[in-house]
């Protein structure tokens, strides 16, 4: 079987009005593919559990609201392979190499197996939070990290 695959180069900038993960956040993606430029913006929100988020694209959104001010970005290389029932992510960022698994949780669990992962040891957190976790710990001064002062290092 054939997959859909391709790379891209993307930077992520997370922007809201507050200090906190607990508040809607708006993500502006920038993508650079050997199709052009494409500009994303999602609202980012929290669902019931910490580290679970709902991404909603709003296409009506063309620049960042006023009052909204950019708390964190980061860059990534994205491979991306599609399958009719599943995709897969491996980005690379400055931090680290991670896999992403997409589709239904039956699918997840099997295409994790068959990759090597164990699906009860994947990470728990969120891009954005581990991001912010070793910014904090390389003592990087551009990036927002207020909202994690409460978390203990994971690096």
């Amino acid at each position: 079987m054939v997959s859909d695959q391709r790379f891209f180069y993307c930077r992520d900038e997370i922007y809201g009005t507050k200090l906190g993960y607990h508040l809607p956040k708006i993500r502006k993606r920038t993508i650079v593919s050997p199709k052009g430029i494409e500009v994303i913006y999602e609202r980012t929100k929290l669902l019931k559990t910490k580290n679970d988020f709902n991404l909603s694209r709003e296409k009506e959104i063309k620049k960042i609201p006023i009052g909204y001010k950019c708390e964190s970005s980061y860059d990534k290389v994205r491979f991306y392979f599609k399958r009719p029932k599943y995709k897969i992510c491996i980005d690379i960022y400055a931090f680290g190499i991670f896999c992403e698994i997409e589709g239904e949780i039956k699918t997840i669990r099997k295409v994790a197996r068959q990759l090597g992962f164990d699906p009860k040891k994947s990470l728990k957190d969120n891009i954005d939070k581990l991001y912010c976790l070793w910014a904090k710990k390389i003592k990087e001064k551009n990036v927002f990290i207020g909202a994690l002062e409460k978390y203990k290092t994971i690096f």
